[in-house]
């Protein structure tokens, strides 16, 4: 009953001036063991790290052994979780560059074979144009005959939508 009323009153005046005496006093008058009141101190200490910059905190801290050692040990855990997940993240990154490249040259590979269409295959007449997209729809302007082009290493069912485009330019 104490904690969990504890735990409430520490929600909600954990900037008091006085929070950092309570706290000194609760390290000072209870077991090591008996760690219901000193949680909930650390962890309102962890969540507001702000609070171990102001002087009256600073003072609490270097008086209580128990205190000081119970925050480097709960902070190195983090920085240590911390130093994890950046590591995973660059992995993550360099994974996400790799695959990006990857795209990229398939990217110029299917436009360069895009941009080999040179006229129709109905009647003929010249193009004229260059592709900048992996997948297009293209209409001759003279016998309005479609050309499609997908890149052949991600085929895709195309769409109604995606049958009807047709490069602007060229109608």
């Amino acid at each position: 009953m104490a904690r969990s009323r504890f735990a409430e009153w520490t929600g909600q005046n954990w900037t008091s001036v006085h929070y950092s005496a309570i706290a000194a006093e609760a390290f000072s008058t209870t077991p090591a063991e008996d760690v219901g009141l000193r949680d909930i101190i650390l962890n309102t200490i962890a969540e507001h790290n702000s609070l171990v910059d102001k002087a009256e905190w600073q003072e609490v801290i270097l008086e209580n052994e128990q205190l000081s050692r119970k925050l480097l040990c709960l902070f190195a855990g983090r920085l240590t979780r911390s130093t994890d997940i950046i590591e995973d993240q660059r992995r993550r990154i360099a994974i996400l560059e790799i695959e990006r490249d990857e795209q990229s040259t398939q990217f110029s590979a299917s436009t360069n074979s895009m941009n080999e269409i040179a006229q129709c295959r109905y009647c003929s007449i010249n193009f004229d144009i260059v592709f900048e997209r992996a997948d297009a729809t293209l209409r001759c302007r003279s016998c309005r005959t479609r050309h499609h082009y997908q890149d052949s290493s991600e085929p895709r069912e195309r769409s109604d939508e995606t049958q009807a485009a047709v490069i602007p330019s060229l109608l």
